[in-house]
């Protein structure tokens, strides 16, 4: 269920029509080679990905931020060459770490220590390059730039791979590349990008994972977290969907109104605060109280009527969490997701929900 819920958001937030990439010399690219290859749009039919090899077709993103699990599969190869690929660090292109060998099968799949636990990972955003010389580089900035001949007009770095992100695995993304010669004015390849494909799972653009809020949502629908997109576009992905109502606090029906409606309690109770609560009686309230319709009031607030969102505290409508503070943890430690994927709201732990991630200050001895 949820890779076809993943698949129809991949979909709404792909670009309409066939977006194509526009190589230096003019050609359009990815096109169908037609000379007996296997086809980038029949290998993700068989591997049930709903992927558009045209439409979905992108340039970038060319790098990306490694998380804290990572795999690499070469799923389709249709070149007589014998090449490995590697991952580099953005800042420092020129060393390029082998990840699959020259030779490996077609459906080799490795795992193990994930690019952010290598010794060798400075920080930041990496690329994936076939192991050649020159090495093509997942960045086009990377590569050979042709300006002459037909580039005249148009000159630019050669595209040699684009990426498609998978719409059955999240933090997954494949890229497919060329493998032939190139020059400042010749291109000795088809264009179908059939030569190496490979799946990188553990692997997000940039920014992806940030919290953000969901444009008009509201309630429990506001908050969410940023998905790649085809291209490496940004959309902010709900955490939650909307649910029935209940007396915690916060506004699950996602209509802009907290803890409404009947029923949300106990025949001999009232919701107040976000809490179930026996309804209070004459003289049961603590001093500068009173006892309102069942509930203890501040005597301040009991001719109070605070708009939506506020609430009367000392006489004066505020923000509900105004003057809130979290003992003993500094400003902003509390977060939705701890970066680099360790943690995430809605992940399962031993069978615990994670709803928050919290990082707590390590106690010194005294």
């Amino acid at each position: 269920m949820r890779s076809m819920l993943r698949a129809a958001f991949l979909s709404l937030v792909a670009a309409p029509g066939l977006a194509q990439v526009t190589l230096p010399n003019g050609l359009v690219v990815p096109r169908d080679s037609v000379n007996g290859e296997i086809q980038l749009y029949s290998m993700f039919s068989t591997r049930g990905e709903a992927i558009d090899w045209v439409a979905d077709a992108r340039a970038t993103p060319d790098v990306f931020s490694p998380l804290c699990s990572f795999s690499a599969e070469l799923v389709l190869k249709q070149s007589g060459s014998s090449l490995g690929v590697g991952w580099y660090n953005v800042d420092d292109p020129s060393m390029i770490f082998e990840i699959l060998p020259a030779g490996t099968p077609v459906g080799t799949t490795i795992t193990g220590t994930s690019i952010r636990d290598d010794a060798r990972y400075t920080g930041g955003l990496v690329g994936f390059a076939l192991l050649r010389s020159p090495a093509h580089y997942s960045q086009a900035s990377l590569n050979t730039v042709c300006n002459a001949g037909a580039c005249a007009a148009t000159p630019g770095p050669w595209i040699l791979s684009v990426s498609y992100p998978s719409s059955v695995e999240d933090d997954a993304w494949y890229l497919a590349f060329e493998d032939g010669d190139t020059s400042s004015s010749s291109w000795n390849n088809d264009g179908d990008y059939n030569d190496y494909v490979f799946l990188f799972t553990g692997v997000a653009c940039a920014g992806a994972g940030e919290p953000c809020e969901v444009p008009d949502g509201v309630g429990i629908c506001r908050a969410g977290l940023q998905e790649c997109g085809v291209g490496g576009a940004l959309t902010c992905r709900p955490d939650n969907a909307a649910r029935d109502e209940r007396c915690d606090g916060q506004d699950e029906d996602c209509d802009g109104l907290v803890d409404e409606g009947e029923g949300l309690c106990g025949a001999a109770e009232l919701c107040f605060a976000g809490v179930c609560v026996p309804p209070c009686f004459e003289g049961g309230c603590a001093t500068g109280e009173s006892c309102v319709e069942g509930v203890c009031i501040e005597d301040a607030c009991v001719s109070m009527t605070c708009d939506a969102g506020l609430a009367c505290r000392g006489g004066a409508c505020v923000a509900p969490c105004a003057g809130v503070v979290c003992p003993n943890l500094p400003r902003g430690t509390l977060r939705r997701r701890v970066r680099g994927g360790h943690l995430r709201r809605g992940k399962r732990l031993r069978g615990w929900r994670v709803r928050r991630v919290v990082r707590v200050p390590r106690l010194r001895r005294r």
